[in-house]
């Protein structure tokens, strides 16, 4: 993750509001698999970012003390594009 980044689905789960995103983190623990769907600004607009890995131990879920040290594959999308 990258500031700016905005969370939008946290385990195929929707996040809409900061209070549902911490009752998803109250879900986790330390070595459970997460996906995450976050929304990037880039120059030509927005791009999906997805990004998985592994919630590292000793965080308890907190996403903050993690993005540093979660493992994650990335597939961008270009979500700017009309059909």
């Amino acid at each position: 993750m990258v500031e700016g980044d905005i969370i939008v689905s946290v385990n195929r789960r929707p996040v809409a509001k900061v209070s549902e995103l911490r009752t998803i983190r109250e879900g986790l623990k330390p070595g459970d698999d997460i996906a995450l769907k976050v929304m990037r600004r880039a120059i030509n607009g927005w791009t999906a970012q997805y990004l998985g890995g592994v919630l590292p131990d000793g965080d308890s879920g907190r996403f903050g003390r993690a993005r540093n040290r979660l493992r994650c594959n990335t597939v961008s999308l270009n979500a700017g594009r009309s059909a």
